[in-house]
């Protein structure tokens, strides 16, 4: 139901909710998360290009800084490197 909309668009269309009724935040990120871990893991020490939308970067960016960073914008590139097992910013 929150599809496509804005903070905004939520706030006014379902004010009050905590959450939406499709997947929990938690659970989408341990899913992009995991599948970018072994799309990496799968080319550790080379270079992987990976067209996603910004909830799967805003994840990556959880994963690795606790919370998301500047908002990356449609057709933005966002480099993270791979290392040991583990994403740090590039």
């Amino acid at each position: 139901s929150w599809s496509g909309l804005t903070s905004e668009e939520i706030a006014t269309r379902f004010p009050g909710m905590a959450s939406h009724d499709g997947e929990a935040r938690e659970a989408f990120n341990e899913r992009a998360v995991g599948a970018l871990t072994r799309i990496a893991g799968a080319h550790e020490g080379g270079h992987v290009l990976v067209v996603t939308h910004g909830g799967v970067v805003r994840a990556l960016q959880r994963h690795v800084f606790g919370e998301p960073r500047d908002v990356v914008a449609n057709c933005e590139t966002y480099a993270i490197r791979y290392e040991d097992s583990v994403f740090a910013q590039e």
